[in-house]
């Protein structure tokens, strides 16, 4: 029983339970944009002041009111005085200047609105841009391996044949000269790789260097390019 607990475990820790896709990795990026925050924050205010500025248009209830206290003490007669006025005041003409306010108001919500859609659209652009990025740097460095495998194995057979004298030196010297180009660009592609990881995690509030798996693929998502047929490609 402990045995099947253990391998449950291991399958849900697998890195295939950890794998991000880019819908969830957008979502993400969103939750976590200071950008985006504070644009909602922006419209926020701006919801309040254009509701401050309608409240131009309501009644307001306005008090008048006076207090005064006799110095000298009479006999039937307070030491004090209070009166109190309320006044319910509505502008029936102001010049405009109510209407002027709620369209100035109106027309900065709707700029605000505008300010926070437009940087909806940049986070998305940049969450969509960092997962691409890194899954075709992924792809470039994992065929970069490839080659520099294929390099190394065949300046075995070169240096093989080489003992063997079956071929000369230059051949050797220019398989050695691939091999060393071949390794420069593989730790190149590595190095971009790490700093597209970065940006990805960045964006979403993560550790910089914490690992990922992409559930999405930029080789899925491109179109493959038709096949010509010999014949076709020559004419």
């Amino acid at each position: 029983m402990k045995r099947l607990l253990f391998l449950f475990g291991a399958c849900l820790s697998s890195p295939l339970a950890a794998q991000t896709p880019l819908d969830d990795y957008r979502q993400t990026v969103v939750d976590y944009s200071w950008q985006l925050k504070a644009a909602a924050a922006r419209s926020e205010a701006a919801v309040q002041t254009l509701g401050q500025a309608r409240t131009g248009y309501l009644p307001r209830l306005a008090m008048e009111g006076s207090f005064s206290a006799n110095v000298h003490h009479y006999d039937g007669v307070e030491h004090w005085t209070f009166s109190l006025l309320p006044q319910l005041v509505q502008t029936v003409y102001g010049g405009g200047s109510v209407r002027a306010g709620v369209d100035y108001a109106a027309a900065g919500y709707d700029a605000a609105l505008c300010d926070e859609e437009f940087s909806r659209l940049q986070v998305l652009y940049a969450a969509d841009y960092a997962y691409w990025n890194l899954s075709a740097l992924n792809l470039y460095a994992a065929a970069m391996r490839q080659y520099v495998a294929l390099i190394v194995s065949l300046k075995e057979v070169v240096d093989w044949r080489f003992k063997e004298g079956y071929i000369a030196k230059g051949d050797v010297l220019m398989t050695d000269a691939r091999l060393s180009e071949a390794r420069y660009q593989l730790v190149t592609a590595e190095q971009r790789a790490e700093v597209a990881l970065h940006n990805f995690n960045i964006l979403r509030g993560a550790a910089a260097a914490d690992s990922v798996r992409l559930a999405d693929s930029i080789r899925d998502s491109l179109p493959l390019p038709q096949r010509v047929p010999f014949g076709e490609a020559l004419s």
